[in-house]
């Protein structure tokens, strides 16, 4: 009884103050409330591109939205290691400062690896590497690995990922 009041109060609501109590819910991982809200919002006819293209077309360009995020994220964690590793050196302190070399290695470790996953990227799908280039600067970065080389972990992790995107 009580979620039916509450599924009444949301039809009462407007689609702005929806979509700002729905993103309340999402936060607070609250599916149930989630659904009942979704189900009181209005449906409307759409008129939009073929479903089997909008699909791959959507799912490729997630892909490479997704690899160009991860890019930058260790592209800005490993910028941010250097960073600290000169603050520590000029300020003597030698032990931090060693530590944030391993630091900024482990970032451009998965650096190499998110080239080696556009390469392999680029032989299962020219356009989607392509675009994710295109968003990571466009040009190719070299990036000082150490001597640990490229995450394969993290590699084969990304891989399994863009796969599974790439696919829908």
């Amino acid at each position: 009884m009580k979620a039916d009041r509450v599924t009444g109060m949301y039809s009462k609501l407007t689609n702005p103050e929806r979509a700002k109590l729905a993103m309340g819910y999402l936060s607070q991982c609250n599916d149930a409330e989630l659904d009942r809200l979704i189900v009181s919002a209005p449906v409307v006819p759409v008129r939009s591109t073929a479903p089997d293209f909008r699909r791959p077309f959507d799912a490729m360009f997630n892909a490479a939205t997704f690899y160009a995020v991860e890019y930058w994220r260790c592209r800005c964690h490993a910028a941010e290691a250097r960073s600290a590793f000169s603050a520590c050196a000029l300020q003597g302190k030698r032990a931090e400062a060693l530590k944030l070399v391993e630091v900024s290695h482990q970032w451009e470790s998965r650096l190499a690896a998110l080239e080696r996953v556009l390469v392999w990227l680029g032989l299962e799908h020219a356009q989607v590497a392509d675009l994710a280039r295109r968003m990571t600067s466009g040009d190719e970065q070299q990036t000082a690995v150490g001597d640990q080389g490229p995450d394969t972990e993290y590699e084969i992790a990304t891989k399994k990922i863009l796969s599974a995107m790439s696919q829908s």
